[in-house]
């Protein structure tokens, strides 16, 4: 009995560690036997920590429950000590043996209860990529990458670019964004501004628009659409903004997520190479791993009644609402994932869906997939693991764009 009281013991220790690991790393979703499980904030692994106590409560039913009570609150206090301890050391040897993470003086908290987070503005530093060189990382006095913006000149097409990490240019120098690049295609009669925060959804693009972005007077709105734009985040609280806090500020948790994310790309490049080496095995192959089965679950991300698309469409409504309003154009640019840039693309679903809904809302709209077909994918990633858009892709894009600006006459002559 005791043996079984202290298996009991450990797997809920096990599965609390677990919680507060998967908690802290932003959580993940992963397939059984063809059943997606997800394992978010909190969620699962607590739960089953919470049933292991609850047996090892019931299988001592003999004991009066007053008797063990002490002993319990003992146990939980004892278990809570643990946690914070190990946190504290994990936290000590992040600081201390890891090297420090240039994006962690980026970002900052932001006070408003549906943006949260974004650039801290007047920085500028370099960020360490994946091949061990620097790229210069550059926020102006306003909050967004790039240089300082200055007053509107009265001949010139002013652009505003919202988007996330993808627009923003994660890994890549401050001349080789897309905004920069499309402000090269355009020339000197227009200015384009880089709004782009990494982690960002629509719905938090939406808030900096009509916060910020509005009072610089924009002669047009583009915004960079990505499949994970559906994301959902809950109002900013007390207990959110402490997360965030953490989010922003925790060695361990940026090494964590490092390394989370670290091997779901790893996984995301093997089944990108044996898609493009096998594309016949696209749709069983979605289901064999982790990450395949997440590139399922984004598909069924974008049915209706789901909150995030349903999220997403509503601040993109809010989007077109504010520049109807000021008769300014407005444009949505869908980036595809870049994985199996061929027939056997993926993500068509979502495509053809966020299409449809843009020309049910007259919402001008630009799929960026047809210029990237063909290309291998790998070679449009910023890092051997990192599927961004490296200088090319970005490139690639930004042509794209100003190709449809010239098209739809939206830039002055």
């Amino acid at each position: 009995m005791k043996s079984l009281q202290k298996l009991l013991i450990f797997f809920a220790l096990f599965f609390a560690l677990l919680a507060f690991i998967i908690g802290m790393t932003g959580g993940t979703r992963f397939s059984v036997a063809g059943i997606s499980i997800s394992m978010t904030s909190w969620n699962s692994p607590l739960w089953l920590c919470f049933v292991c106590l609850g047996i090892k409560l019931l299988y001592q039913y003999r004991e009066p429950l007053k008797a063990r009570r002490k002993k319990f609150l003992f146990a939980s206090i004892l278990i809570s000590f643990f946690l914070l301890i190990l946190g504290i050391l994990g936290e000590f040897l992040a600081r201390y043996y890891l090297p420090p993470d240039p994006y962690s003086t980026i970002f900052q908290i932001n006070p408003h209860p549906w943006i949260q987070f974004s650039l801290v503005p007047s920085v500028k530093t370099s960020v360490r990529i994946d091949n061990g060189t620097k790229v210069p990382f550059q926020v102006n006095s306003l909050g967004y990458r790039g240089p300082e913006i200055g007053e509107k000149k009265l001949a010139q097409q002013r652009v505003i670019c919202l988007g996330d990490s993808f627009l923003m240019g994660k890994d890549v120098a401050d001349q080789e964004t897309l905004p920069a690049k499309l402000q090269h295609f355009l020339g000197n009669n227009a200015q384009v501004i880089n709004a782009g925060c990494g982690g960002w959804n629509t719905v938090q693009e939406y808030y900096d628009l009509k916060e910020r972005g509005l009072a610089l007077q924009p002669d047009s709105v583009l915004l960079f659409y990505v499949m994970n734009d559906t994301h959902f985040r809950k109002k900013l609280n007390l207990w959110r903004r402490l997360k965030e806090t953490v989010t922003l500020n925790s060695a361990l948790y940026r090494f964590l997520r490092t390394r989370w994310i670290q091997w779901e790309e790893r996984l995301r490049s093997q089944v990108s190479v044996a898609l493009e080496t096998n594309p016949s095995s696209n749709e069983e192959a979605l289901l064999e791993n982790p990450t395949q089965a997440s590139m399922k679950d984004w598909n069924e991300d974008f049915q209706e009644g789901k909150k995030g698309w349903e999220s997403s469409k509503e601040a993109l409504q809010n989007i077109q609402s504010l520049c109807r309003e000021r008769n300014i154009p407005f444009l949505i640019i869908l980036y595809p994932w870049l994985v199996q840039l061929d027939e056997n693309y993926p993500f068509k679903p979502v495509h053809e869906k966020l299409s449809q809904f843009c020309h049910q809302q007259e919402i001008p709209f630009l799929d960026l997939f047809p210029y990237y077909k063909g290309y291998s994918a790998k070679e449009l990633w910023v890092g051997r693991t990192d599927s961004h858009p490296n200088v090319q892709g970005q490139e690639i894009a930004a042509k794209a764009v100003a190709q449809k600006l010239q098209q739809l006459g939206w830039l002055k002559k």
